[in-house]
């Protein structure tokens, strides 16, 4: 069943802290195939950019008493979809938020993200706010260094927000590499 949401204007920087979190509002979200597809859009400078979120459907939180549950560790857990104009419009956004020139449009294809629940039941994403650690780790040990990032995803349905925060600014360069062109 496809819900539909409102957009909100809320893509920022967080001045403060330093990091480059973007929240949007979620347009509308369905189950297929085993994943919730959620259409997110935010306004930036008058512009709408936007992305789809794929969650795995039925992810268990991935802590216990402050232990990793490796069941609950889910390395195809989360994609980012590009939405056709939206998602290129989000790309600029990323390399002037960064700090990156060129032209820039989101890749049509990205490798999925491994996923871990931090906060919330999965199973219940339609009326729990849930807040997934998202890793980029599909490559080699040698390319580790250079490639790997960590993103924080929160997913409120309940509310119509979705969330990208940066974990760590040093992440930048290899979120700007995977996930622009």
């Amino acid at each position: 069943m496809e819900k539909k949401r409102m957009s909100i204007q809320l893509l920022q920087n967080q001045e403060d802290d330093d990091f480059v979190d973007m929240t949007f509002g979620i347009d509308n979200y369905r189950l297929e195939n085993g994943y919730w597809l959620m259409d997110a859009s935010a306004l930036y400078n008058n512009q709408t950019v936007g992305l789809r979120v794929a969650v795995q459907e039925g992810m268990n939180e991935g802590f216990v008493d402050e232990e990793l549950v490796q069941d609950a560790v889910y390395n195809e857990g989360v994609f980012l979809i590009p939405l056709p104009q939206l998602s290129d419009a989000l790309a600029d956004v990323w390399a002037k938020e960064y700090g990156f020139n060129g032209a820039n449009s989101f890749k049509s294809k990205l490798d999925p993200f491994t996923a871990i629940v931090l906060e919330g039941d999965g199973r219940n994403i339609e009326s729990e706010y849930l807040r997934i650690k998202i890793f980029y780790d599909k490559m080699s040990d040698e390319e580790m260094e250079e490639r790997y990032f960590e993103l924080f995803l929160h997913v409120n349905l309940p509310e119509g927000l979705l969330a990208l925060n940066e974990k760590d600014s040093d992440y930048r360069q290899p979120i700007y590499q995977a996930i622009c062109t």
